[in-house]
């Protein structure tokens, strides 16, 4: 029987993601800019303030967790965008490949996009 910690680390080595059997390990990785201490543990907290190497950032749980939802709010906004450039682009599309002619109107009867109709 596999434990949560178990299904964590084995998605994290799915996603190329290293796991420390102690946390203060990774303070010894030569390309580490950044730590998101997850756990809210204070005392986990307060030793890898006093270890880690002053170039290095440490966000607590708190702080993580606000940068993590910024993050995906920000992600989510560019899918979003995404899905709405290819609706866009996909009704454009449509619209010059129209035999007959097509106007687009807003609510207020304003002329957003028309095709040129072949006679």
């Amino acid at each position: 029987m596999t434990t949560e910690s178990d299904d964590c680390a084995i998605l994290a080595a799915k996603k190329g993601i290293q796991v420390f059997k102690h946390p203060l390990e990774l303070l010894n990785q030569p390309s580490l800019d950044f730590i998101m201490e997850m756990t809210g543990d204070a005392h986990l907290l307060g030793q890898l303030a006093e270890n880690k190497p002053s170039s290095v950032g440490l966000l607590d749980r708190h702080a993580a967790e606000l940068f993590l939802d910024v993050f995906r709010k920000d992600d989510r906004s560019a899918s979003r965008d995404s899905e709405i450039s290819l609706a866009t682009s996909f009704a454009s599309a449509l619209l010059e490949a129209s035999p007959d002619a097509v106007m687009v109107i807003d609510r207020n009867y304003r002329i957003l996009n028309c095709n040129d109709a072949e006679s």
